[in-house]
């Protein structure tokens, strides 16, 4: 008995060695793998920041209504304008897109009628009360997560914002054209895999827009009684960039011509954004035109303006 329980005793040292090598192995397995799965939610939940982040400056993408129109929303459509590079309060020297969590100076959004101090103060003769629209800040335009006061990406850092100037970080109020995530910041080489940088652009081509509007004016007599002076004006109402109030584009133009019921003029918008825009054409006989001087008036047209070309026609009838 006492030969049987002394050679049944423990591991030999090589035994306790091997035993050893197989769990440091196994171990070395385990953190390997569970360190690939961090990354790769890290990764993840970056380009879900940056994408939500896209989504609030631009509106989530094919966003339609229910007769199938294309409807743009977000901070360009409500301000007309990208947002602008602002300093983090507790962190100097650091830039952040707050105008997507705060809205700071800019009036909150609300569907305004065209009039008063709806109107920003240098679009205050084009006033028409007839218009309304829904201009201003509607934020929070994202979500944190819970204890964040800034937007950050899936490793914790802060996002790198580029100028619409090109400068990486820009100046402070300057628009921003791109922004980024500097991933686990070891290497961020193309081929660095889900540690590696992702940016994200805001080109212009996807929130800027142009606007032709032909106006047609129709006279009850015919011909047209052409008169030594005549004028319309086409206003287009839109959010001011700096308040968000209502601001107010006119184009005026003097007509000429003769011998139908009927002319036509194009004027162009050429420098507008995505988003919620109202149209009004005016006519009078004088040089000029302003709404309140107006004899007769096209219907107020609504358009949802989409990035690149627009079209509309405006009709004004004429006794």
């Amino acid at each position: 008995m006492k030969r049987i329980s002394s050679s049944s005793a423990g591991l030999t040292l090589l035994e306790l060695l091997v035993v050893l090598t197989i769990l440091a192995t196994l171990s070395t397995i385990a953190i390997t793998s569970t360190s690939g799965f961090s990354s790769q939610a890290r990764y993840e939940a970056t380009q879900r920041t940056l994408a939500n982040v896209r989504d609030a400056i631009l509106g989530p993408e094919n966003l339609r209504d229910t007769d199938g129109t294309l409807i743009f929303t977000g901070f360009v459509a409500d301000i007309g304008r990208l947002p602008k590079a602002k300093e983090d309060g507790a962190n100097p020297g650091v830039l952040t897109l707050d105008e997507l969590l705060h809205s700071n100076d800019l009036e909150t959004y609300q569907v305004k009628q065209a009039v008063g101090g709806n109107v920003e103060a240098s679009s205050s003769d084009y006033a028409d009360a007839d218009v309304w629209l829904g201009t201003g800040w509607r934020g929070p335009y994202l979500q944190l997560s819970p204890g964040e006061t800034v937007i950050r990406d899936g490793w914790g850092g802060n996002l790198q914002l580029t100028g619409t100037s090109g400068n990486t970080p820009p100046a402070v109020d300057e628009p921003i054209a791109a922004f980024s995530s500097l991933g686990d910041g070891i290497d961020n080489n193309a081929s660095d895999g889900y540690g590696r940088k992702i940016e994200v652009q805001v080109d212009e081509l996807s929130y800027k827009a142009q606007i032709t509007v032909q106006v047609q004016i129709v006279s009850g007599s015919d011909p047209f009684p052409v008169e030594s002076s005549q004028a319309v004006s086409v206003s287009l109402f839109g959010p001011d960039s700096k308040s968000g109030k209502i601001g107010v584009t006119p184009q005026s133009q003097a007509l000429s011509g003769e011998g139908t019921n009927t002319l036509t003029f194009t004027v162009t918008f050429g420098d507008t954004t995505i988003g919620p825009k109202a149209l009004r054409a005016y006519y009078r006989a004088g040089s000029t035109v302003l709404p309140t001087e107006a004899t007769q008036k096209s219907p107020v047209a609504m358009l949802m303006v989409r990035p690149g070309q627009n079209f509309r026609t405006l009709v004004i009838n004429v006794p």
